[in-house]
C-alpha cells in the first residue's frame, strides 16, 4: 500500500489485516511550542475565524480557538505560546496551517518588561 494514499481506497492485505478491517486515518494532532507569550485578545480582534472570550469562565477553556478554512484545520492557541493543531488528514495540512498562522502569531508576541 502507498504511504500517502487513503487507507480505505485500496484492497486489504489479509496477511497484514486478517480481520479484513483497516482503521482509517481521520485526524492528525500536532503540537508547537513558540516559547514566548502571546496576546490572545489582540489576535482575536485581528483574526477572522477566532473565538476567544477570557471573561466567560476562562477556567473552562483558557485558549483561543482559530478555525482555519484552507486547509480545514482547528488551532488551539494558548497565551503560553503553545499551539495544538487538529483536523489534518495528512501531515502537510498541519504544516501548511502552521506556516499560514505563524506570521500572525509573531506579530502579537508579548515582550517582558523589566
Amino acid at each position: 500500500m502507498a504511504d500517502q494514499g487513503l487507507e480505505g481506497s485500496q484492497p486489504v492485505d489479509l496477511s497484514k489485516n486478517p480481520s479484513g478491517i483497516v482503521p482509517m486515518l481521520q485526524n492528525i494532532v500536532s503540537t508547537v511550542n513558540l516559547d514566548c507569550k502571546l496576546d490572545l485578545k489582540a489576535i482575536a480582534l485581528q483574526a477572522r475565524n477566532a473565538e476567544y472570550n477570557p471573561k466567560y469562565k476562562p477556567e473552562l477553556f483558557p485558549g483561543l480557538i482559530y478555525r482555519m478554512k484552507q486547509p480545514k484545520i482547528v488551532l488551539l492557541i494558548f497565551v503560553s505560546g503553545k499551539i495544538i493543531i487538529t483536523g489534518a488528514k495528512v501531515r502537510d495540512e498541519a504544516y501548511t496551517a502552521f506556516v499560514n498562522i505563524y506570521p500572525v502569531l509573531t506579530e502579537f508576541r508579548k515582550y517582558q518588561q523589566w
